[in-house]
This record gives structure tokens, sequence and C-alpha cells, in this order.
């Protein structure tokens, strides 16, 4: 589908694309075997309980520090 699925798995936070047809050929062909389609209780479809990175700018010390 051209999902980005990856980026959503490395966050750790659940997969909210609109696109996303629930064909499951995404958690069927994943080499880890970590995908998993799932009733979430409370879903924050809009990741607003996810943590924010801070932005300090690219002349702060702390620039690209997580």
């Amino acid at each position: 589908m051209g999902i980005d699925v990856m980026n959503f798995a490395n966050k750790g936070i659940p997969m909210n694309d609109v696109e996303c047809v629930r064909c499951s050929a995404c958690v069927t062909e994943c080499p880890m075997d970590v995908l998993a389609f799932a009733k979430l209780k409370n879903a924050d479809i809009h990741n607003l309980s996810r943590e924010q990175i801070p932005y300090y700018g690219k002349d702060s010390w702390r620039a690209g520090i997580k």
C-alpha cells in the first residue's frame, strides 16, 4: 500500500494512516513478527499523549539530542 509502517513501529505508536485498508499484508510479511491488529483501550488516534520531541534549533548545543 506504500504506507511507512516501519515509522509507526519504530516510534511504538498505533498506526493511524487513513490509507490503511487493513489488508494485513504488513502483518503477514513482517520479518520481525512484531506487527498485529488489536483493539486498543482508550485509543489515542491523534497521538496526543505521545511525548513531543523538543525543538532547540540548529545552533543550540542540544540540537540532535533526543
